[in-house]
């Protein structure tokens, strides 16, 4: 009895897709393009976040800078200056360096111009270096 009621329902399923043939179809389509959308943002934004991984790793993403200026260069902008921060004295660098302990180098760079003179207590020393002092 379940055998010939099965028969029947599929015989209804199918004569009302063929009587629908169109809407099938379209239904069908509508399906294929949504999948096939889903699956290509998913493939396109892990392709992205392995470029962006891989571009940062080749980067040094493992390095980071803390600085008191804005790193971009402005051309016009009316006269306005970029804005500057307190400076972030060696006290303050050394204290963050002992505060974290994760297992990395610590560097405490400064950017010094070619006129510069170097100072440690009461020592001084005139440089042309025009490079980056390292401690």
């Amino acid at each position: 009895m379940k055998s010939g009621l099965f028969r029947v329902n599929i015989g209804i399923a199918l004569s009302s897709i063929a009587g629908q043939l169109l809407r099938t179809i379209l239904t069908i389509i509508i399906i294929a393009i949504g999948i096939t959308a889903l699956v290509g943002i998913l493939t396109s934004i892990t392709a992205m976040k392995e470029a962006i991984n891989s571009n940062f790793t080749n980067m040094g993403a493992n390095t980071f800078a803390i600085a008191n200026r804005e790193a971009t260069i402005r051309i016009g902008h009316n006269g306005k200056r970029p804005k500057e921060y307190k400076n972030v004295t060696y006290d303050e660098a050394l204290a963050f360096s002992q505060q974290y302990s994760f297992p990395a180098i610590v560097s405490i760079t400064n950017v010094a111009s070619g006129i510069a003179t170097l100072k440690y207590a009461d020592q001084k020393n005139r440089s042309q270096y025009t490079g980056r002092w390292h401690q």
